[in-house]
Parts: C-alpha cells; sequence; structure tokens
C-alpha cells in the first residue's frame, strides 16, 4: 500500500499496525465463516462498510478503526 492509498489518520496509526489491523480482520471474517454481521453490530456500521474494509476498497474512519482494534483483541482474548 502507498503512502497515497494510506488513510489520513496513518499520521496517528502507524502503517504496520494499520496494516496488521486490516489483515487480521480478513483473517477473522475468513475463520469466522464472514460473520461480518456480528461486526457490523458491534461497531455500529453496515456490514456493506465491513464488506469494503475486507476487500480493501474504503477505510474504516478512525474512530471505527479503533473499535475495531478493540473488538479483534477481544475476538483474540477469547480465543
Amino acid at each position: 500500500m502507498t503512502l497515497i492509498e494510506m488513510p489520513d489518520y496513518c499520521l496517528i496509526v502507524p502503517p504496520k499496525e494499520y496494516e496488521r489491523v486490516i489483515t487480521e480482520l480478513i483473517q477473522w471474517c475468513a475463520e469466522e465463516r464472514g460473520r461480518q454481521q456480528e461486526l457490523a453490530k458491534e461497531l455500529g456500521v453496515s456490514r456493506k462498510a465491513v464488506n469494503s474494509w475486507v476487500k480493501r476498497t474504503r477505510h474504516p474512519r478512525i474512530e471505527q478503526f479503533f473499535a475495531l482494534q478493540a473488538f479483534l483483541r477481544k475476538q483474540r482474548r477469547r480465543s
């Protein structure tokens, strides 16, 4: 991913951390058989929004990114 493709908040969130979280999201969706609806409900966004993050056609907003990061952290603790 080039700097031009990175969301503006990557000035706050290091690009490697952003990439790690998005990669973890993709893996979680694959392992959970695409339960994007559960994640969407948890974050207060549409399933379509989550799907666009997984497909990497759009970036989550900064507050969505931090909520996503917290959600994935919580999922890791359950494992």
